[in-house]
Formats: C-alpha cells, structure tokens, sequence
C-alpha cells in the first residue's frame, strides 16, 4: 500500500543509539555544517544526543521536545532544553540554522511546523531535517490495517505517521519561502534490536490497538505478531526481523532577499 501525505504524526522507527551508531547522524551534520559560534535550533531533540555533537562544535544550541522525560533527560545531559511542540515554535528571527533527526514525522501538521521554522530563522538560516518518507513501514501497517479490517474496522486514519514524498515536502517548503538546496528518499533495511512482540506493543501498535477494547487487543497484538513472524525476511544468524526504512533528507535556505 501507499500512504497519503495526508496522513500525520509517528512513532520513531529508529532507536537513537543505532542511528548514532550507524553514520546518518553525521550525515545529517554534514548537510547542516555547523560553525563555531551559530546559534542552532534542535527540534525533537530526544536524549540531547545531536544537540551534543552540534554543541561541542562550538555552537549555542537551544533543543525543544515535547516529551517531558526526554527534556528532562536532555537537560540531565547538558542541554539547554525546552518542553516546546514543534508545531508551536516561539522563537523570532533567532537561530542561524534549525535541524530535525527523526523527529518531523511526529507531527501532525508540517506546514505549522515549516511556518515555526521560516519564523525561528534569521534571513540567510539553513533548515535541515531528516524524517520518514512516503511508503515507509508499508508493510507493517498494511498487517496492522488486515488485522483491524477482519474486526470491521477501517484503520487507515489510525495510522499515525506523516510520511511525505519528495515532491509533496519541497512544494511545502518552497510554497513558505524556502530554497531547497536538495531534498532525496533512501531505503535501507535494519533488524529489529528487540522482540517483534516488544516492537509492535511497546514502538509501533498502539495507535491501531486503540481502536479495540482493552480485552481484544492482546488477541490483536499477537495475531499481528504471527502474521509478521511468518512473512517478513530475518537475518539468517540472529534471526531478528528485516524492517524495510525509507527516509527523506532535505537541506533548506530561507532567502536573505524576500
């Protein structure tokens, strides 16, 4: 199945530990090139792990979530944190640079989201994201969506993720004002690092669950978790679960001439 941009809000399909890990982190600042004495906006901030790495790169760094744990945990960490929705930036004509990893797609409406950040950026500021594209997850969600249809229920606008094509955020972005420096998906595939059953109770299932009784969803949950037991591909030595990721990258410019 294919997912419509209309589609809004999502539950992190990376644990930050293994995208720090991995090298995207860094690909992501060096798309934002941080330099010693900029003042960065971080949204979705998390742990605080990438408003660290901007940080002891000289810069001075503001990092906004609205997960009160994680601010507490970035505060923990060093960071000036801000309990803040990024779909309700307070700041004016205040950062150099405005950067997102794996966090846009919580939210349920990008262009506030992209209105907050034109606001937040001085003339000349870059914003910088990385997010879920179009067609992530597909074949998670399409269980999720037979599972819920057996029990008579359309579970199509419980899907809880906005992931946008290519064409469908550089047409956001450029209708605010922006130049779009670049803007790509990529597909990658990554074992699971925890249960298929943990997955889908604890990072992925909850939205669709909801629509149950709270005495049918465990029978829901572990029919999900057969089906995905059965179809998806696993790494032949562990034995984890192959999930198939699609992301988009986009590096932005807000005009110093309007």
């Amino acid at each position: 199945m294919q997912l419509s941009s209309a589609v809004s809000r999502v539950i992190p399909f990376k644990d930050w530990s293994n995208s720090l890990k991995s090298g995207q982190t860094e690909n992501i600042l060096d798309r934002l090139k941080p330099v010693l004495g900029e003042r960065i906006l971080v949204i979705g901030c998390a742990d605080g792990s990438m408003a660290q790495m901007i940080k002891e790169r000289g810069c001075s760094v503001v990092a906004v979530d609205n997960n009160v744990a994680m601010i507490e945990e970035a505060r923990n960490n060093g960071i000036d944190a801000r309990l803040m929705n990024g779909e309700s930036l307070i700041f004016e004509d205040e950062f150099d640079a405005v950067v997102s990893y794996s966090a846009l797609h919580w939210m349920r409406h990008p262009d506030k989201v992209i209105s907050g950040v034109w606001a937040t950026l001085k003339k000349g500021g870059r914003f910088v994201g990385e997010m879920g594209a179009y067609g992530n997850l597909d074949k998670v969600i399409d269980i999720f969506l037979k599972a819920l249809e057996k029990r008579g229920i359309d579970g199509f606008y419980l899907i809880p993720w906005y992931f946008p094509s290519v064409q469908d955020y550089n047409k956001r972005l450029q209708n605010k004002g922006f130049v779009v420096k670049d803007i790509e998906e990529d597909m990658f595939l990554q074992p699971l690092d925890i249960s298929v059953s943990d997955w889908i109770r604890d990072k992925v299932g909850e939205a669709f669950a909801s629509a149950l009784p709270e005495d049918e969803r465990e029978a829901f949950y572990a029919e999900v978790e057969k089906v995905i037991e059965e179809t998806l591909p696993a790494e032949e030595k562990t034995n984890r679960k192959i999930i198939e990721y699609r992301t988009l990258v986009f590096d932005a410019l807000k005009p110093v001439e309007d």
